[in-house]
């Protein structure tokens, strides 16, 4: 997990999308976790992962294309928008293998917690207020367990590329 410092130019494009969506994300409801509800939950035993159908999803036209050519062409992952007190459950993404890159921006620190695919070790990263960008590795053959929990309105936007890994295999 490495965190990486926001482009200005991919934080305005970011931050319009997030203006243009106002009247969407401003009236979804609280979901009423605390983190101590979301860290108390049972990571499954069996690989999990992500579902193409992402609740709360902003639409994002063709901003969203510009900044990942920003981001020298990184493909979106999701652009989506989590109410206070809301989470995103365990999971490994690990069908869809690549280097993640994460824009969040978030009016109360929320979190992004993982399990250390080396250690075991459960990492509670917290979001700063504002802008977050994290940088990290999915693999098929070393999940990483990850979920998300949002203490305020918190908006996630994910890029993709592929891993290093898979450059050398082909």
């Amino acid at each position: 997990m490495e965190q990486l410092t926001p482009d200005n130019e991919v934080t305005a494009i970011l931050s319009d999308i997030i203006s243009r969506s106002k009247s969407y994300w401003k009236v979804l409801p609280e979901g009423g976790y605390t983190l101590e509800d979301v860290l108390s939950v049972d990571i499954p035993e069996q690989d999990r992962e992500k579902s193409r159908n992402i609740p709360n999803r902003l639409p994002q036209g063709d901003a969203i294309e510009k900044a990942s050519e920003i981001l020298g062409g990184l493909a979106n992952t999701n652009c989506i928008v989590y109410p206070p007190k809301s989470f995103m459950e365990w999971h490994t993404n690990s069908n869809r293998e690549g280097i993640r890159t994460y824009y969040t921006f978030t009016v109360k620190a929320g979190c992004f917690i993982y399990i250390h695919p080396e250690t075991g070790e459960m990492i509670v990263d917290e979001d700063q207020v504002g802008w977050t960008v994290r940088q990290f590795e999915i693999r098929k053959d070393k999940p990483l367990w990850h979920c998300v929990w949002a203490n305020g309105v918190r908006f996630s936007f994910g890029f993709t590329k592929p891993s290093k890994q898979k450059d050398k295999e082909e």
